[in-house]
């Protein structure tokens, strides 16, 4: 299987999250990298972001197998025990719920696995279109104590697919017979 990732574009819709600097909330969490940070301490709280479009184009995809689309964060949470956090993948006929990761004690910012799908809304399989419309929503569940936040440092959708086959046999057998 071949993968890409996609990253976050733009922040839209409801923010509730802070940032360790500045209000470009997109930079700070569109790299592979733990200096700076959008944080949260309260439970409900949510930030939207919408994603970039497919690095790969759409004949280079086998929409006849599966693809699979997993959200992933790398996180850490500054207290004791676990919070958990859900992301959401939405957009134009795009309907996921992520399950829930509990995010620990962890300065080094651990990559968080969500649950993969293989179906943009129930019964529907991933299509370009709807690669091309994702957005996620990341909702802390859990309220911290105090002084206490959760950060997260990178979001990303990795996505999982068959190459499509080329008909290189076309052109030989057509020059050829």
């Amino acid at each position: 299987m071949a993968t890409f990732i996609m990253i976050p574009e733009t922040q839209s819709g409801t923010n509730q999250w802070l940032a360790s600097t500045g209000t470009d909330f997109v930079d700070i969490v569109d790299e592979d990298d733990d200096s700076t940070y959008i944080h949260e301490t309260r439970s409900s709280h949510e930030i939207n972001y919408v994603m970039t479009n497919p690095s790969v184009s759409e004949a280079s995809i086998d929409f006849n197998e599966d693809v699979t689309v997993t959200p992933k964060i790398m996180a850490h949470h500054t207290g004791a025990g676990t919070i958990d956090l859900e992301l959401d993948i939405a957009g134009i006929g795009i309907g996921y719920t992520a399950n829930q990761v509990s995010v620990s004690n962890d300065s080094s910012f651990p990559t968080y696995s969500f649950t993969g799908t293989t179906e943009k809304t129930s019964g529907t399989d991933w299509d370009y279109a709807g690669l091309q419309n994702c957005s996620v929503k990341l909702i802390c569940r859990t309220n911290l104590a105090r002084f206490q936040s959760v950060r997260v440092s990178y979001i990303f959708l990795n996505v999982d697919y068959t190459v499509a086959a080329v008909a290189a046999n076309a052109t030989f057998f057509g020059a050829n017979f």
